[in-house]
């Protein structure tokens, strides 16, 4: 291959990728923004602008194949039609059918005064009968200025906005709707992915099941948020969201950080505890199970300290402290961080929390496992 061809496919890959998946950083290429003089303002009819958002992005899409072979004959003088079967002459041919079939689907939907656009379609499945959708795309159209509405980037493709009455799904080619009155949302899965190969952050994913039982038809769709963006969710949904009881995620950010809490302590030298065991004074429910024992290496300009109370915290309160005297601005520098002694104030990391070994007979009858499960 030329090394003119070869340098434009990479530049034509990464022009393409920028355009399909929209970024912070690359949004002057998403749709919106390239064809924003004929999408006009989506608060001013948020129907018909994404009416015409999906008609642009079809457009664009297929043209990019197209495009791209119109680039290779002007970037390297190559011709536009070569002899045999070769790659180029596939992909112009692939180009032509692409970019002709989403003339005639966009002329297909404006032939119809839009009823038959995938949006309509799905108004109309909301509605009692064919003619009520555009009703209820005009109470959409209020409802989506109202300043009471939720925004979930779900991905860099699609968002789920959620106001008092509406749920909808913005994807690229199409609108998913419901009305809060008539959907169940159900939690089916979760899915956890570490924020880094190195890291011990993690970010969890809820896909959410919404089922319509509207006048005409069963409709569903789903959504995927993020965790942290489930109680934003809840706060503005009418119908609380049902979660089976085989489906566990967290709640919070904090009960994230809870369970790394005690992967890390769980690694530590354990303490032989020779002071009787008493119930932890944070909960009063679990008994105490931690004790501050110096195990790092000291640190010249901030040294950790010398605790001399006796253990009387179990790991999920001694967590939650640790928690608390955090900068919530900086979680990535939670775990390296220090804290201070609930009771004494003495300096300690997360190295010098200690887990209680076999607690012998006698002692209140505790007894606690090498291992937190």
């Amino acid at each position: 291959m030329d090394e003119n061809i070869a340098m434009f496919t990479l530049s034509y890959i990464l022009m393409c990728s920028c355009l399909v998946f929209r970024t912070v950083f690359t949004s002057f290429l998403s749709v919106e923004n390239l064809c924003s003089a004929i999408l006009g303002d989506e608060m001013d009819n948020f129907v018909m602008y994404h009416i015409k958002r999906t008609c642009c992005t079809l457009f664009i899409h297929s043209s990019l194949l197209l495009v791209y072979r119109l680039g290779v004959s002007w970037i390297a003088n190559y011709p536009l039609v070569d002899d045999g079967l070769t790659i180029f002459n596939i992909i112009g041919i692939l180009g032509i059918v692409m970019q002709t079939s989403a003339c005639i689907i966009i002329y297909y939907w404006w032939s119809h005064n839009w009823k038959t656009h995938p949006i309509s379609q799905n108004l109309m499945a909301l509605g009692e009968n064919e003619s009520h959708y555009l009703n209820l795309g005009w109470h959409l159209n209020i409802d989506i200025r109202s300043p009471r509405k939720e925004v979930f980037r779900c991905s860099s493709l699609v968002d789920v906005v959620v106001t008092e009455k509406w749920i909808v799904k913005v994807s690229p080619y199409s609108l998913d709707l419901a009305q809060q009155q008539d959907a169940i949302l159900t939690v089916v899965t979760t899915d956890t992915h570490a924020m880094a190969a190195t890291g011990t952050g993690i970010a969890q994913f809820l896909n959410i099941k919404v089922n319509c039982t509207p006048h005409r038809e069963n409709y569903t769709f789903y959504i995927r948020i993020n965790v942290l963006d489930f109680k934003d969710l809840q706060e503005i949904l009418r119908k609380r969201v049902i979660i089976p009881r085989n489906v566990t995620f967290y709640r919070s950010i904090a009960d994230q950080f809870l369970d790394v809490f005690k992967e890390h302590v769980n690694q530590n030298p354990y303490y032989l505890p020779v002071e009787e065991i008493e119930p932890c004074v944070g909960c009063y429910t679990n008994p105490a199970n931690v004790k501050l024992v110096k195990n790092c290496f000291d640190d010249v300009n901030d040294p950790c300290g010398n605790c001399n109370c006796k253990p009387m915290w179990c790991v999920s309160c001694m967590g939650q402290w640790f928690y608390s005297r955090q900068d919530e601005g900086h979680p990535e520098s939670w775990l390296s961080s220090k804290c201070t002694c609930p009771l004494c104030r003495s300096v300690f990391c997360i190295l010098d929390i200690s887990l209680l070994d076999d607690v012998p007979n006698g002692n209140q009858g505790f007894h606690f496992v090498n291992r937190l499960d």
